[in-house]
C-alpha cells in the first residue's frame, strides 16, 4: 500500500475555486451592499416625495395658512419618515418683474401673487461600506402659487 500519495506539484487545481470564490466575495459584497443602500435611497426619496406633494395640496386648498401650521401638519401625516425637518415660508411675488409686497401692484399692473415654499429635509443612514456621505442627505423643495 501506498500511504504516500504523490504530489501534483504546484499547477494543482484541488482549491481553486475556492480560492476564487474568496477573492471575489468582496467585490460581490460592496455590489450588494450599495444596491441595498441605492434603494433605501429611493425608497425614502419617493416618501419624502409624496409628503411634499400631500403639502402643496393642503397649501392650494388653504391659501389663509400664512404660518404654514397646517402644511408642516399634512407633511407630516403624509409620511413616517424620521428624522424630518420641514420649513414653510410664505411669500408675494409678481410674474414677471422684480418681487412686489403684498399690499402694492406688480410692475406691469397685475396683482402681486402669494406664494409658499415648502422644504422638506431628511437622511438615510447607510452601510459603511460606501464610500458616500453617510448618512445620505435627501432634500424636496416645492412652490406652489396659492392666490
Amino acid at each position: 500500500m501506498n500511504w504516500f500519495k504523490k504530489s501534483k506539484g504546484i499547477w494543482s487545481k484541488n482549491g481553486a475555486a475556492l480560492i476564487e470564490f474568496a477573492l471575489i466575495m468582496p467585490f460581490l459584497i460592496l455590489i450588494l451592499s450599495g444596491l441595498f443602500d441605492f434603494s433605501l435611497i429611493l425608497i425614502k426619496r419617493n416618501a419624502l416625495n409624496i409628503a411634499v406633494n400631500a403639502g402643496v395640496l393642503y397649501a392650494n386648498a388653504n391659501p389663509k395658512d400664512v404660518s404654514g401650521t397646517g402644511t408642516k401638519a399634512a407633511i407630516q401625516q403624509a409620511t413616517k419618515i424620521t428624522p424630518l425637518t420641514i420649513t414653510v415660508s410664505s411669500f408675494c411675488g409678481c410674474i414677471e418683474g422684480p418681487p412686489s409686497t403684498c399690499n402694492g401692484p406688480c410692475a406691469d399692473g397685475s396683482i402681486p401673487g402669494r406664494y409658499f415654499l415648502i422644504d422638506a429635509k431628511t437622511s438615510v443612514p447607510l452601510t459603511t461600506l460606501l464610500p458616500l456621505t453617510n448618512p445620505f442627505p435627501i432634500e424636496f423643495t416645492a412652490t406652489v402659487r396659492v392666490q
